[in-house]
């Protein structure tokens, strides 16, 4: 995997599975950071070998970011998290209040500024070659129809 997308790691949430930039406080005590991730961010989870046609779509998605951005009221973000960076079983105990399961690979979840807004499962998610189109329109849709507790 090449070092041009983000990476999120355990320390990035909070114990309610939202996203935080707060890596050294308790998990517990870790609060959303809606600066750090302002806007739509996209993570996908994944597994090695797992993932790699999808991976590389983030991967390019992240490369268009300003172009994807440009005259977008709302950003959209990319980043990726490698499970065996924290095994499955540590990422359901120590985000026990999360809304969502990690559960198959790729798994994709969306927030909306750091607050958790849905989820993409493996079974639901587009072939690789459609993926990129879905989650940018995905990301419009969301914008558009005020989803995710948005305030606009």
């Amino acid at each position: 995997m090449s070092n041009n997308i983000p990476q999120l790691f355990l320390e990035n949430f909070t114990s309610s599975g939202n996203l935080t930039s707060d890596t050294n406080s308790n998990i517990y005590s870790k609060k959303v950071d809606p600066n750090t991730f302002n806007g739509i961010t996209f993570v996908m989870f994944f597994s090695k070998p797992c993932c790699k046609d999808e991976i590389k779509v983030f991967e390019d998605l992240n490369k268009r970011i300003n172009e994807i951005n440009s005259n977008r009221p709302i950003p959209l973000k990319f980043y990726l998290y490698e499970v065996s960076k924290g095994t499955n079983s540590a990422i359901i105990s120590i985000l026990e209040h999360a809304p969502y399961r990690i559960m198959g690979y790729p798994y994709v979840v969306t927030f909306f500024n750091g607050e958790f807004c849905s989820v993409y499962r493996p079974n639901a998610l587009p072939e690789p070659d459609k993926l990129a189109n879905e989650i940018v329109s995905y990301g419009y849709k969301i914008t558009q129809k005020s989803l995710c507790n948005m305030s606009m």
